[in-house]
């Protein structure tokens, strides 16, 4: 969660008038994350968090109110949204789409568990026989689609030829027949609440979309199971075998999940370029997408067989 909007006091207040909110006791904004801007509120010792969808158009932000309902009502744990005094899921300032949902209760932890890793297993496994709703979008920012418009705009000669490599590579190996359905997208460890100890809750679904679940594991590994830039295997075992006890993967999907790892690590290497080069340019991130392809780096340079026994057996 980041500030690309700021916001004064009395702008805010006037925002949150339009859900009958007043007496408001504290407002903090929210830093860290990559895509929206985010404030903590405080309202008669009740806590919100104001969200400004920054890359999302009105349509997408209504598309995106109705799935955190749709999960809600499929008694998936997650935000809940709050509703304007007229009804409404959003209300926008100066174009900007907004929603306002109720504060949850957890923190992330940075150095998880086996115990933990299989809980969040699990969890994913329990998103993924959720029914995808008909307002799901079917375009995924990490989809192969997106890649060529990176490929010569000239910033870096090296990553860019590196990013149309791989696009030629996994675009031509990955089978099209895997099964798909409602995924996260962005299962880092930001994004994952405990609660004393216990999994409380997945946040942030701005990624969620229909595709291939096993894009979702692949993405759910690069974000929890490795240190720095290496890969952990044992995490990576900890969450399958937890995955697996709601939802057991097919043998097309166990054998190439080592594939949709590195996959999931160079699309994510080319939305931070993307991010930090070109939308939002900063000096100290510019170079943040080079972690995520030594990750993809690695990956390929795992050993298949290896990576089978390790992970599921």
């Amino acid at each position: 969660m980041a500030v690309y909007t700021k916001l004064s006091i009395s702008e805010l207040t006037g925002i949150l008038q339009e859900y009958g909110l007043a007496n408001i006791s504290e407002i903090n904004a929210m830093e860290g994350g990559h895509s929206n801007t985010n404030y903590s509120i405080k309202v008669n010792d009740e806590k919100y968090v104001l969200t400004l969808l920054e890359e999302m158009d009105l349509k997408q932000a209504e598309q995106f109110s109705q799935l955190l309902e749709w999960l809600n009502n499929h008694s998936f744990y997650t935000s809940k949204i709050c509703l304007t005094t007229d009804g409404k899921t959003i209300t926008h300032y100066k174009g900007k789409a907004i929603i306002l949902k109720k504060w949850l209760l957890g923190a992330v932890v940075e150095d998880l568990s086996t115990n933990m890793l299989e809980a969040i297993g699990c969890r994913l496994a329990q998103l993924h026989t959720i029914p995808v709703p008909n307002s799901i979008s079917n375009t995924h920012p990490y989809d192969f689609d997106e890649f060529p418009a990176l490929f010569e705009i000239g910033l870096d000669l090296k990553y860019e030829g590196w990013l149309k490599r791989q696009y030629t590579k996994l675009k031509s190996t990955i089978p099209t027949q895997l099964p798909k359905g409602l995924i996260h997208g962005d299962l880092f460890i930001d994004n994952v609440l405990f609660l004393n100890g216990q999994l409380s809750a997945f946040i942030d679904f701005e990624d969620a979309r229909y595709y291939y679940l096993i894009f979702d594991i692949g993405m759910s590994i690069v974000g929890l199971c490795r240190e720095g830039k290496d890969l952990n295997l044992n995490k990576m075992k900890s969450l399958i075998q937890g995955y697996e006890s709601i939802r057991g993967l097919t043998e097309l999907e166990k054998n190439n999940l080592l594939l949709f790892i590195e996959y999931a690590a160079t699309s994510t290497s080319k939305w931070r370029f993307w991010k930090y080069n070109i939308d939002s340019p900063s000096p100290s991130m510019k170079n943040k997408h080079k972690e995520m392809v030594e990750i993809a780096i690695n990956a390929s340079n795992l050993s298949k067989e290896e990576f089978q026994i390790s992970v599921f057996e």
